[in-house]
């Protein structure tokens, strides 16, 4: 996924956004309570696959 994401040209949000954290580290907030729910986003993201 992550090759046919860099080939594609859609917009300056994917191409900023997106393709501008490729080999970079994503830092989390360092306040607990900052940081995502991991529930949620297990629910959020299962509903964005289709499950």
């Amino acid at each position: 996924m992550v090759l046919t994401t860099l080939r594609q040209h859609d917009g300056p949000t994917l191409e900023q956004a997106i393709k501008g954290y490729h080999g970079k580290t994503i830092r989390l907030p360092r306040h607990l309570e900052d940081r995502p729910d991991r529930e949620a986003l297990e629910v959020r993201f299962g509903e964005f696959l289709g499950v």
